[in-house]
């Protein structure tokens, strides 16, 4: 049964076994098709959109029915319809016409909608000038969205040129009506500094603004300044309660940041089997964090059972998506054969393409395969370029390996002081094959006074975090009593602990130990 609401005032329109109208509580008065106009023809259309009681195949026939009483909301809604597939395959062509229709008929969100149409090429002709210029009809209007896209365009000088300052204006003034999107993005405008003085306390108001509507991106956005600090103290038990509740509204991006906050223990207890389970649900909406990091879970078995096959499905998902760390991760499954046919051509692809991302760690792989013409052809060139875009953006990795270049002259002119400079960069990072480096330098004077003492002692702090080099090398130090005073043991012992940790150049040296007692 169709049911109009009694207070003249509310216009209420609905369908189904209802006693007292939703809206005001006034009483229904039943009423029939045949006394239906063509508004409330969309209004019933408007209805059947309702999630609560969605109906597509009624939505359809109501726009249908107020497109052909002349209804000038019911044909921009019938040609939503057709433009979603409502009720009805989608059409573009036939949602471009009615839009069209409606636009001339002087409805505004017609008019808006249009301008989607040309700017994506929705059943049209792709044509950005006209679709500002039904931007800019529609905004000048008082239409929301329209306004919030024609910001959109003045800022990635899309259709016209860009003009930060406009941008600005149009979404300072959507916002300030309430427009959750361009609250939201205005925040983002706020806490990045993009066309407007970097301020977080602003960032903040406009998240919490926006967030106060419901509108689950700004709730995120607010669970990430009390999580980092954004112009608020941080709160990491809030950012959880936060993330929590835009995650209700299947919102991946709050399943990422929920999943981190699982795995770090940040704002509540560390449990891996709970951060997995986020990661796996964002992952599933489509969000790319989420897929490389439950990428990493079933790498290494971190709250689910560790399958390296399901590694790489989800690494590919995201690398697809432009992740530079599941890239990288994708690039490294390939080069070990893990849960992958093994191919080094590749590898080397995926590590090209985090490193353009600007990954230190996808430039440093690069640099290496280039170094040992690994999937691409060897260039020492190459090799040293991917390592100083790395050392630059500290890596220390890359830090050591340039310093062994330059301690060589291996590809640079051989420079001394800068491989012990860059040694040391790596060492304060604790990256122990730089400290090794240096060991070997200061007890064979390379580039700095010989001072064996100092190498050995640093050998020993290697050796203690249990690194398979220094602990090898300590041991031949004892074999020979080069340095220290010898000692066949304690030779035996650090010589058994490398092969232990995996270190196979020991094994030997292990070897000859037991042969020759």
């Amino acid at each position: 049964m169709i049911y109009r609401c009694s207070n003249p005032s509310c216009q209420f329109l609905g369908e189904g076994e209802l006693q007292l109208c939703p809206e005001c509580s006034s009483i229904l008065i039943e009423t029939a098709e045949t006394e239906l106009s063509g508004k409330d023809w969309a209004a019933l259309g408007v209805y059947a959109m309702n999630p609560e009681h969605k109906n597509d195949a009624r939505c359809f026939q109501c726009c249908q029915n107020a497109a052909r009483e002349g209804d000038i909301w019911g044909i921009c809604n019938l040609g939503w319809c057709y433009e979603e597939g409502v009720g009805v395959p989608s059409d573009p062509e036939e949602a471009f016409w009615l839009y069209e229709q409606a636009a001339e008929m002087g409805y505004i969100p017609a008019i808006c909608n249009l301008g989607t149409c040309l700017e994506r090429g929705f059943g049209c002709k792709k044509n950005m000038k006209r679709a500002v210029d039904c931007y800019r009809e529609a905004a000048s209007r008082g239409f929301p969205r329209a306004q919030r896209l024609l910001a959109s365009c003045y800022q990635e000088g899309n259709g016209i040129l860009k003009n930060e300052k406009e941008a600005l204006f149009w979404l300072e003034h959507v916002a300030l009506e309430g427009d959750e999107p361009a609250q939201l993005w205005l925040g983002l405008r706020y806490e990045s500094g993009r066309g407007v003085k970097k301020d977080p306390q602003k960032a903040f108001q406009w998240y919490r603004r926006a967030a106060m509507n419901a509108y689950p991106g700004a709730i995120r956005a607010l669970g990430r300044c009390y999580r980092y600090g954004i112009g608020t103290e941080v709160d990491t038990e809030k950012a959880v309660l936060l993330f929590e509740e835009a995650a209700q509204s299947a919102d991946g991006e709050a399943m990422y940041y929920l999943g981190l906050s699982y795995e770090n223990g940040e704002g509540v207890e560390e449990a891996p089997v709970v951060a997995a389970q986020w990661y796996e649900l964002g992952a599933q909406l489509g969000n790319a964090n989420c897929q490389c990091n439950i990428g990493w879970c079933y790498e290494s078995g971190y709250g689910v059972k560790r399958s390296m096959k399901t590694a790489v499905h989800w690494y590919k998902e995201a690398a697809k998506r432009g992740v530079s760390r599941a890239q990288c991760n994708l690039g490294w499954c390939y080069e070990k054969g893990a849960g992958i046919e093994q191919s080094w051509e590749r590898a080397a692809w995926y590590y090209m393409m985090a490193a353009k991302s600007g990954l230190a760690r996808g430039m440093h792989c690069i640099a290496w395969c280039y170094q040992h013409g690994k999937g691409v052809p060897k260039s020492q060139k190459e090799a040293i370029s991917w390592y100083e875009k790395a050392a630059e953006k500290g890596y220390a990795a890359s830090q050591c390996n340039l310093g062994l270049c330059y301690e060589r002259g291996d590809g640079v002119e051989k420079d001394l002081d800068k491989a012990l400079g860059l040694y040391r960069q790596a060492a304060d990072q604790g990256e122990w094959d730089a400290i090794c480096n240096l060991a070997h330098s200061y007890i064979n004077g390379i580039g700095v006074e010989k001072d064996p003492e100092k190498g050995i002692q640093m050998y020993h702090e290697a050796a203690d975090a249990g690194f398979g080099r220094a602990l090898s090398n300590l041991g031949w130090h004892y074999q020979v009593g080069s340095c220290v005073e010898e000692n066949e043991e304690k030779a035996l012992e650090y010589y058994r602990k490398a092969v232990e940790v995996g270190f196979t150049p020991a094994i030997p040296f292990l070897a000859a130990c037991y042969r020759f007692g």
